[in-house]
């Protein structure tokens, strides 16, 4: 069946990285990144993921900008969520993977499986 082969393809993938994977966590929880000093471990991430092929986007955040929005509550611990609000410059990280031919092999095996 179709779907037996993709969890394999994708799991046999898992498993041929796993140690390559495990590096770069690794070295990415290895950056400080307290309170005021996140981008010691954003910008080692942002490098990360744009040697994967994600595009990485920088901007400065405005609380002002979207506090007015359903569902939004205040930010109790700034740390956990990468962003810096002791007046330094407000960093946030965000990426949009670049098509790629796994990507689209998986789009089309799953249309293949949905009108099967």
């Amino acid at each position: 069946m179709l779907q037996d082969k993709i969890a394999k393809d994708i799991q046999d993938a898992v498993d041929h990285h796993f140690d390559d994977q495990v590096d770069v966590t690794a070295a990415l929880v290895g950056f400080p990144s307290t309170h005021g000093n996140e981008a010691t471990a954003q910008d080692p991430m942002a490098g990360a993921f744009a040697a994967r092929g994600l595009t990485v986007d920088r901007w400065k955040l405005d609380v002002d900008d979207f506090k007015h929005l359903p569902g939004f509550s205040p930010v109790p611990i700034p740390q956990m969520f990468m962003v810096s609000t002791n007046g330094s410059t407000w960093r946030a990280c965000a990426s949009r993977p670049r098509p790629s031919p796994v990507h689209g092999k998986l789009v089309r095996d799953r249309e293949n499986l949905s009108s099967e």
